[in-house]
């Protein structure tokens, strides 16, 4: 059996990594080490940046913390690469897991001005001044999602009304026809239309004209540019397929409706 020397062993295991466990919370700081409680980093960004982490390694966040920004990996960060690396929580079990949001927080003491009609309006500008911020995916308003402003209504409770069907398309124009549209001639110029092509999927289009249904038994017509998948002679028939239309501050008309313009930078909550 071969023998391996002392001194040879006691070199080979100070070469050896040790797992580690780093903390962090919202009271930390990114100044620290991470390795206790009372050290722990305060961001994700730290976590994300790191490079000193190996295999078997555990970050742990504070539970009732809530973190924003995202977890990725950096050029030089080693998170991605080590094997067995452990995500989880430490603190008092009474209080919730830890969150970890991509949205922006607007801040408390932001002012908020009436419009009118139950509408409110921020300006991120101000609220925000070191984030440009050109689109919105999603607006919380205490953890609960905001609908975007849209045409017709989101009706949790009859899903098939959450669509318009259409009458008929003609390709040679990309005019898109229904009964439903019976406001002013060009009023939804503007709008994006998200055509439910498929159960997986909605195509998206910009209205280039709309005109106004003279009867109830006639239609009216959306002008669409856009890469259409939509073929109406198939799918009008089919209660959920059909389309909806937002992207303009006319269609904030519903509680729990938001809109934001990205070029005025307002935010605009019903």
């Amino acid at each position: 059996m071969m023998r391996i020397p002392f001194g040879v062993w006691v070199l080979f295991c100070a070469q050896c990594a040790q797992s580690a466990v780093y903390y962090v919370a919202t009271s930390g700081s990114d100044s620290n080490d991470g390795l206790s409680e009372t050290r722990a980093w305060l961001t994700l960004n730290r976590v994300s940046t790191y490079t000193g982490f190996v295999d078997g390694d555990s970050i742990l966040f504070r539970r009732g913390d809530e973190f924003r920004g995202q977890l990725y990996s950096a050029a030089s960060n080693t998170y991605a690469r080590v094997v067995g690396l452990t995500f989880s929580a430490y603190g008092n079990s009474a209080l919730p897991l830890p969150a970890i949001s991509g949205a922006l927080l607007v801040p408390r003491g932001t002012a908020w001005t009436h419009v009118g009609s139950s509408v409110y309006v921020a300006d991120l500008d101000a609220a925000l001044p070191s984030v440009a911020v050109a689109s919105i995916q999603n607006v919380f308003v205490n953890r609960t999602r905001m609908t975007l402003a849209r045409w017709p209504n989101r009706n949790p409770s009859n899903q098939a009304a959450n669509y318009i069907v259409s009458t008929g398309y003609t390709p040679a124009t990309s005019t898109w026809a229904s009964k439903a549209l019976v406001q002013p001639d060009n009023y939804f110029v503007g709008a994006t239309a998200r055509i439910r092509s498929a159960q997986w999927m909605n195509s998206l289009a910009t209205v280039t004209a709309s005109t106004k249904a003279s009867s109830s038994s006639t239609s009216g017509t959306l002008t669409l540019s856009g890469d259409l998948q939509y073929n109406p002679g198939s799918l009008s028939s089919i209660p959920l397929y059909g389309l909806f239309l937002d992207g303009l501050l006319s269609l904030l008309d519903a509680p729990g409706e938001w809109y934001y313009n990205g070029t005025t930078r307002l935010l605009y909550l019903r």
